[in-house]
């Protein structure tokens, strides 16, 4: 419990935040009543097609590792990093050609 609590939300914090925060007490073993009740407390006016998902959400599919959400994180943000160094890469290769071209056109002429 370490890790508590969480922040879910989306730009008005009611549909989209309420139906994953359904999925997930779906997950917890909650009713379906109660996760409605709870939709209904926070989003004030419901929406069927967010019901009709969160019912129809199959519990089943989903794997919960057994690592911690920290580990989960750490993982993550490894995965940016290595992103961010290749876009970084990719970009000094494309800067690097075009000057190489510039150079060529330039010698060329």
């Amino acid at each position: 419990r370490r890790h508590y609590p969480v922040l879910v939300s989306c730009q008005l914090g009611r549909h989209k935040t309420g139906m994953v925060i359904g999925c997930l007490r779906k997950l917890q073993g909650w009713s379906l009543s109660s996760i409605f009740a709870e939709y209904q407390r926070y989003a004030g006016k419901t929406r069927v097609q967010n019901e009709q998902f969160i019912e129809l959400f199959d519990r089943d599919l989903v794997l919960i590792p057994r690592e911690s959400p920290a580990v989960w994180f750490t993982r993550l943000r490894e995965v940016q990093h290595r992103i961010v160094e290749s876009k970084q890469s990719t970009k000094q290769e494309q800067e690097q050609q075009r000057e190489e071209e510039g150079v060529e056109k330039g010698g060329g002429g």
